[in-house]
């Protein structure tokens, strides 16, 4: 089941932690660091958990990122798909026997 889904993954994500680094000046800058790269595909909320945090989601549009079961994903990181950044709200990596990993987004504005 689980390279079936890998077969509709026509996207490539771009997973990415957000890094700060010193500015000499006692301050710092922060930016994006891309840490791995997966297949993907973007989609709708589906079933009632996707559906309940797409809920609580007051602002931006809210879609699915679909990716492989075993990629590396935390609430604290950002995928970008296509130049789009997506700020991550939930994922299933908790459920047992995924066949795919879905994760609740919002695209960065």
């Amino acid at each position: 089941m689980r390279s079936t889904q890998e077969l509709n993954m026509p996207e490539t994500a771009y997973i990415q932690s957000l890094t700060a680094t010193s500015d000499g000046q006692g301050g710092h800058t922060e930016s994006w660091t891309t840490v791995s790269q997966s297949k993907a595909r973007i989609g709708e909320p589906k079933g009632d958990a996707e559906k309940e945090v797409a809920g609580r989601i007051e602002t931006g549009k809210v879609v699915i990122i679909t990716l492989p079961y075993d990629v590396e994903v935390e609430l604290d990181n950002q995928i970008q798909i296509n130049g789009i950044n997506y700020r991550v709200h939930w994922t299933n990596k908790d459920k047992s026997n995924i066949t795919a990993l879905r994760v609740v987004v919002t695209e960065n504005i």
